[in-house]
């Protein structure tokens, strides 16, 4: 089995194709090629009497290669984070999120924002991946998400509290930051 890989542009028609195995990878591809398929191409009209500009709606499809694998694995301890996760930062992050508790249960978007914030500002972390997140939810001893990616990508694309993918990492928007930082604080319990 091969490894194929490749993006198709057609800017003309707004069309952008992105073939792969790796769903991350073809995910990836698609938030960095996000100018590319938003910014619309004018398209001058035919009828030279009529000189008219008309704007064409992008088409975008991201498609991947069925293998009959699962290309989502399951995430594994990050080793350099679990070794910066003394006592100590253990402590502070069981404080922070207690502050934080009633959005913390409320939603796992909630909860990535939350996480994320508290890593970059007690470990100077700049994003977090699903092997992070996972790092955190075990070595806390909390129950994991059943789908970390998921629960990302919902973060950064319903929420926005995340701005990019950079590298595998999902960045905090300043949405983000604000929510975890300010808005999460002394929110009522989830029931």
């Amino acid at each position: 089995m091969s490894d194929s890989y490749s993006i198709k542009i057609n800017r003309q028609e707004g069309i952008v194709e992105i073939t792969g195995e790796d769903k991350e990878w073809v995910s990836t591809k698609l938030t960095e090629l996000k100018d590319v398929y938003t910014t619309f191409i004018p398209q001058v009209s035919r009828q030279e009497s009529n000189p008219e500009i008309t704007p064409i709606k992008p088409k975008v499809k991201a498609a991947t290669k069925k293998s009959g694998v699962s290309t989502s694995s399951r995430p594994q301890k990050n080793s350099e984070l679990d070794s910066k996760l003394s006592i100590d930062i253990k402590q502070k992050l069981a404080s922070y999120v207690k502050e934080r508790q009633g959005s913390f249960d409320g939603s796992l978007p909630s909860q990535a924002a939350i996480i994320a914030k508290f890593l970059q500002e007690e470990l100077n972390w700049s994003g977090v991946d699903p092997n992070d997140m996972y790092t955190i939810y075990s070595t806390m001893g909390w129950k994991s998400p059943g789908n970390i990616r998921s629960q990302l990508n919902n973060a950064f694309s319903r929420n926005n509290y995340f701005a990019s993918i950079t590298n595998g990492k999902y960045v905090l928007s300043l949405k983000g930051e604000n929510y975890a930082s300010h808005d999460s604080l002394n929110a009522p319990e989830a029931i």
